[in-house]
């Protein structure tokens, strides 16, 4: 098997890219829709990292807010099991939302507590 060639040819490129422009043109002037000019590129000035880092912050609230929702379903199941005398079931679904409620507030602390350190080093940028 040959390797294939790291260069193109270019007269081919030349061709290939006289043949869209022309099919271009010629759809340019039936629709009449043609661009004015070059599209803005909204993206142009977003920092990856900034986005990263607000994703991590998005995706860590999310999971806090979703194990105090589910605390709050547990908290209800307690209730209900309680109410009816079932005591082991009430106990066992109180110890849930213990640990639900302590695994989410965790999970909001820790995650807010990681933005501020993130936004910190971004303005005090440690000495190498």
């Amino acid at each position: 098997m040959e390797p294939t060639p790291k260069t193109r040819d270019p007269e081919a490129a030349r061709r290939t890219f006289a043949r869209v422009r022309a099919q271009y043109e010629d759809w340019a002037r039936h629709t009449g829709d043609r661009p004015r000019g070059r599209p803005i590129d909204l993206l142009a000035n977003v920092d990856p990292d900034r986005v990263a880092e607000m994703a991590g912050l998005v995706a860590g609230v999310l999971a806090g807010l979703m194990l105090l929702a589910l605390a709050a379903v547990a908290l209800r199941a307690a209730l209900f099991w309680g109410a009816i005398a079932r005591n082991g079931a009430a106990v066992g679904y109180a110890a849930v939302t213990f640990f639900l409620v302590a695994a989410g507030v965790g999970a909001l602390a820790a995650t807010l507590n990681h933005h501020r350190r993130l936004r910190a080093a971004r303005a005090h940028p440690r000495l190498a």
